[in-house]
């Protein structure tokens, strides 16, 4: 049982970003056509927005190419959390509409509420401030700056495997009731 749940996020997971990684090479290849393939070394223009500070322009050096590929590496990231969390949800409710319902408010409702004033004390501690690739090449100042994407890679990481461990101790001292 404990095995199953261990295979699903992670098929899951690798499943998601195999098709990532196949509609990004389509994708690159398109672009590459149409604007040339040299288009990868022009500068992303990325900030940081606060609401005390405004829109400061970060990153000017970093090329497209390099962005758009560290942007779907940090996606694996990102999906592994979302499938830990969803399993450690299901464990719970054994539902898997309402796992999904779940995370579709979390998600939503943190952006909805990301920018009031006393989360954006705390924003560094959670999770879901992690979940944007683009916000964090654009060392966010809310969180932790030039550090912020490989910070989140580990946090997002950490937190998918203490999920994960703790699923599979529930599921492991949980009493099962043979029907016979």
């Amino acid at each position: 049982m404990q095995k199953n749940l261990i295979i699903k996020v992670l098929s899951g997971t690798l499943a998601t970003f195999a098709w990532i990684i196949i509609s990004s090479i389509i994708y690159f290849l398109v672009i590459g056509v149409v604007n040339g393939f040299g288009a990868w070394n022009y500068p992303a223009y990325l900030g940081d927005s606060d609401l005390k500070t405004g829109f400061t322009l970060t990153n000017l050096t970093i090329p497209n190419g390099i962005l758009d590929l560290g942007s779907i590496l940090y996606l694996f990231f990102v999906i592994f959390f979302l499938a830990s969390l969803g399993a450690l949800i299901s464990v719970f409710v054994k539902r898997s509409m309402v796992v999904v319902g779940v995370i579709a408010l979390f998600v939503m409702g943190y952006s909805m509420i990301g920018n009031v004033s006393w989360i954006i004390s705390i924003r560094r501690f959670v999770p879901l401030s992690y979940l944007e690739p683009l916000k964090l090449f654009g060392n966010p100042s809310a969180l932790f700056g030039k550090y912020s994407i490989l910070i989140g890679a580990g946090y997002l990481l950490s937190l998918s495997v203490l999920f994960l461990l703790i699923s599979v101790f529930i599921i492991k001292n949980q009493k099962t009731r043979r029907i016979s």
